[in-house]
Parts: structure tokens; sequence; C-alpha cells
């Protein structure tokens, strides 16, 4: 009895390779060359270098305009650019203290 299972088993896998054989013959794709691979990193490194120029050209455009509108500012109203200076201290100490407490609290706990 035990014979007739195995027997079954080995044809079905037989059977299973041939099929599988004959799919790969079908779709067969030759895998790129080495060429190609170079090509594609070449192409996807001027990519990136194009996509860095353009993302260096965007920041400093909007620098420009921050210091323009600061340099405007001043030169309108010189009590605007030091609201504008005070108010940024201001902002960056409170943050500073915040994150300053906030850290040490997590390190009293541990």
């Amino acid at each position: 009895m035990s014979k007739i299972p195995d027997q079954e088993d080995e044809q079905f896998i037989a059977n299973l390779k041939v099929e599988l054989n004959r799919m790969d013959s079908a779709f067969d794709e030759p895998t790129p060359s080495l060429a190609d691979f170079n090509e594609l990193a070449v192409h996807t490194l001027a990519n990136q270098k194009r996509r860095w120029r353009k993302e260096f050209f965007i920041f400093l455009l909007v620098a420009l305009f921050i210091v323009s509108a600061i340099f405007v500012a001043a030169w309108w109203d010189p009590v605007v650019l030091l609201l504008i200076h005070g108010s940024s201290m201001l902002i960056g100490a409170v943050i500073l203290m915040v994150s300053l407490t906030s850290r040490g609290s997590r390190d009293f706990h541990e």
C-alpha cells in the first residue's frame, strides 16, 4: 500500500517539474547585462544630483526671501525688527528650557 502513494507522489512531482519547465521556457526573460545596470546607476545618480540642485536652489530662494523680508522690515520700521529679534530669542529660550526640563525629568525617573 505504501508504494502506490509514493509512486503517485513521484509521478505528480515529475509532472509538476515538466509543467514548471514549460512555463519557464514560455516566459523566458533574460537578466539585464552589467552595462544595463551601470547605465541605470548613472541615470539614478544624475537624477539625484539634479534633484539635489533643485532642492538647494529652492532653499536659497526661501532663505533669500526671509532675509530680504527682515531687511525690508528693518528699513520700514526698526521697531518691527526689534520685535522680531526679541520674540525669536524669547521663543528660542522657552523651547530650550522646555527641552532641558523634559530631558531632566526623563533622566530623573530612569
